[in-house]
């Protein structure tokens, strides 16, 4: 079976999304070592030339998501990103201290996931997801809206898996460092500069949140419209094409120091209640006040299990937006109102 051979997202180097050819070439990828040698042997690993039983050649299963999570179910990987969870017990690759066995992973889950409690050690209130980014092979639809994404309408319809955003061959920074988390150089065709970097200083660690500024920019790939404070755009909320004004990422967390209702400068209500993450250059347990907030602050990227009361769900999709706290909780830990 594929899924003991595998450690982390494994998927195609094919046409998928729109997106450019993965190179064969691509540095830092997570699948290697004994089992996953630097050269074409590993390839049979994940595809199969003439049998395989989908598309793009995957050995295992029909889509690209039933692909990855032939492994990442936890059965084959510890990275079990079905539920939200690292495993820590699986040996065979050398993975099991990348992160703490039992807790939540930084981006939740796809199916349950651990409740947000801060920047790691999650561990209580497992439970089903409230949200999550749809996907094609778990969910029904054909295509998908990015919110947020074209220039009116609730957003870009598009396919969406998991190569959509991680790139399994692995990928470098324009500097030739470890790209964060195998993300992809080019969504949509258009190649991302932004260095995306993370502040672990040995291995990696799924369970604490440790990322350098620019992940923003890659969501914004997406999202198109939600880096800038404001844009005319029409959302199709019915008011038409009109200015939007929004909460402004990235940003440094003291710029909102005049904002907080109790008088106290942002980062200490951060460091006094939920720590939400941030974006360092240099890991740090306590939260500054030239720390940047992202898109990662306020969502958890693969599904939440944060609840929405009724007043608080808001049209289309009347559901917890990948929020990290309940109702509007990422608001309140920031400005304390």
């Amino acid at each position: 079976m594929i899924k003991k051979s595998i450690s982390l997202i494994v998927t195609v180097s094919i046409f998928l999304f729109g997106v450019t050819v993965i190179s064969a070439y691509a540095k830092n990828g997570p699948h290697i070592g004994p089992e996953f040698p630097e050269n074409t042997d590993a390839c049979a690993q994940c595809h199969r030339t003439h049998t395989a039983p989908g598309l793009f050649l995957l050995a295992e299963g029909l889509s690209v998501y039933d692909f990855c999570v032939s492994c990442h179910d936890g059965t084959g990987a510890n990275t079990n990103v079905v539920d939200g969870r690292f495993e820590g017990t699986i040996t065979d690759y050398g993975t099991q201290n990348d992160g703490t066995p039992g807790t939540g992973l930084n981006a939740g889950g796809f199916i349950n996931a651990f409740k947000y409690t801060g920047r790691s050690e999650r561990s209580s209130s497992w439970s089903g997801i409230t949200s999550r980014h749809r996907m094609n092979g778990l969910d029904n639809e054909l295509s998908f809206i990015a919110w947020g994404g074209g220039g009116s309408g609730p957003g870009t319809e598009m396919v969406l898996d998991c190569v959509s955003c991680h790139n399994p061959h692995g990928t470098e920074n324009v500097n030739g460092s470890e790209r964060y988390r195998i993300l992809q150089n080019d969504i949509n065709g258009d190649g991302i500069d932004t260095i995306l970097a993370s502040n672990e200083s040995d291995g990696k660690d799924y369970t604490s949140v440790r990322h350098r500024l620019g992940l923003s920019f890659f969501c914004s790939e997406c999202h198109t419209q939600h880096t800038d404070k404001a844009s005319m755009y029409a959302s199709g909320d019915g008011k038409g094409r009109v200015e939007r004004i929004r909460h402004t990422v990235p940003t440094p967390v003291l710029n909102g120091d005049k904002r907080t209702g109790n008088n106290k400068p942002m980062n200490v209500n951060l460091n006094t209640h939920v720590q939400l993450p941030i974006a360092q250059k240099t890991y740090t347990s306590y939260v500054k006040g030239a720390d940047n907030m992202s898109c990662l602050t306020c969502h958890q990227v693969h599904g939440t299990t944060s609840e929405v009361s009724e007043s608080a769900k808001i049209s289309p999709t009347k559901d917890s937006a990948l929020l990290r706290l309940k109702n509007r909780g990422v608001c309140q830990d920031c400005h304390q109102r």
